[in-house]
C-alpha cells in the first residue's frame, strides 16, 4: 500500500470514529477507537460524507473518477468520471456532491 493510500485510510478511519462514536457519546468523552479501516485505490483524494456513504476521488493519469463507499463493509463502486482531469476535493451540501479539480477551483455539482 502506498503512503498516500495509507494516509487516506487513516483519515477515513479518524473521520468515521468522530462521526460514529462521537455522535453516540452523550457525556462528551473522547473515544478514539478505530471502528473500521478500508483499503481504497492509490491516488485517492478528496473525501465527503452524505450521512450514509463516503465519497472519494482519484487524481493522476486515471483521475477524475468519483467513488462511493459503503461504510458498513468498505466496498466501493465508481459512480462516474467527472469532466475534469483530477478529483482533488469533495463536499456534500445536503443535496449535491461537489468536486474540485485543484485547490481553489470548483465545478458544477456532480
Amino acid at each position: 500500500m502506498s503512503k498516500k493510500s495509507t494516509t487516506l485510510t487513516i483519515f477515513i478511519t479518524m473521520l468515521l470514529s468522530i462521526l460514529l462514536i462521537g455522535s453516540a457519546n452523550a457525556q462528551n468523552e473522547k473515544d478514539w477507537t478505530i471502528v473500521a479501516s478500508y483499503v481504497i485505490p492509490e491516488y485517492s483524494s478528496g473525501l465527503a460524507w452524505d450521512g450514509t456513504h463516503l465519497y472519494f476521488g482519484i487524481y493522476g493519469s486515471d483521475g477524475g473518477r468519483i467513488f462511493q463507499v459503503n461504510p458498513a463493509d468498505g466496498s466501493y463502486t465508481q459512480l462516474f468520471t467527472g469532466p475534469h482531469e483530477d478529483a482533488y476535493g469533495l463536499t456534500f451540501d445536503g443535496t449535491h456532491l461537489w468536486t474540485t479539480d485543484h485547490a481553489g477551483g470548483i465545478s458544477d455539482p456532480a
